[in-house]
């Protein structure tokens, strides 16, 4: 591995903690609260907005789709 005048490694070969990285996945209010809900059962987004009452719409959307980013939730649509 190359290392810097200064004994370190390139930025770019900086390992990151495991643990860090589980803590910016899950950073936030909700995000655990929502995947505690989602571990339980599967839920539509309606489902989670009342059990959620306090989160607006479009935080609750952005939390999931930062979520799904991380794949730490799988989003299907289903036609009705």
């Amino acid at each position: 591995m190359a290392r810097s005048r200064f004994g370190e490694p390139p930025e770019d070969q900086i390992e990151v903690c495991p643990v860090t990285e589980t803590q910016d996945i899950i950073a936030g209010k909700w995000k655990i609260i929502i995947l505690w809900h989602l571990s339980r059962q599967t839920r539509r987004f309606n489902e989670l907005q009342r059990l959620l009452p306090d989160i607006s719409k479009g935080i609750l959307t952005r939390q999931l789709r930062e979520l799904e980013e991380d794949q730490m939730v799988h989003r299907e649509v289903y036609k009705e």
